[in-house]
């Protein structure tokens, strides 16, 4: 089960951890709690924990369930829909920590 953004420990908890919170990435751009930075952060850090996780991958480690390999490409149709482009854009590449 989900949790549920409530608090500002849960903020931020969930820019670290995003999937105890989300299971798609969509879903982040509902969230009322959280400002629009903040929702940029969190899609940044899923899609860098995503590229890690596709490395243990290559590496015989397996994934959760959602985190398969296309959540980075929702990840960065989001990022698109809130202003951030790959190449630059409002505040950086995609993925870029």
């Amino acid at each position: 089960m989900l949790k549920k953004i409530q608090t500002e420990k849960d903020i931020k908890e969930a820019l670290y951890n995003p999937t105890l919170y989300f299971i798609r990435p969509e879903q982040v751009l509902e969230e009322s709690k959280l400002s629009q930075q903040q929702k940029i952060e969190l899609l940044k850090n899923w899609a860098y924990d995503t590229q890690l996780k596709e490395v243990a991958e290559e590496e015989n480690m397996t994934l959760k369930a959602h985190d398969t390999p296309d959540v980075l490409d929702e990840i960065k149709k989001v990022l698109i829909l809130l202003g951030v482009t790959e190449s630059g854009g409002q505040t950086g590449k995609f993925g870029g920590q």
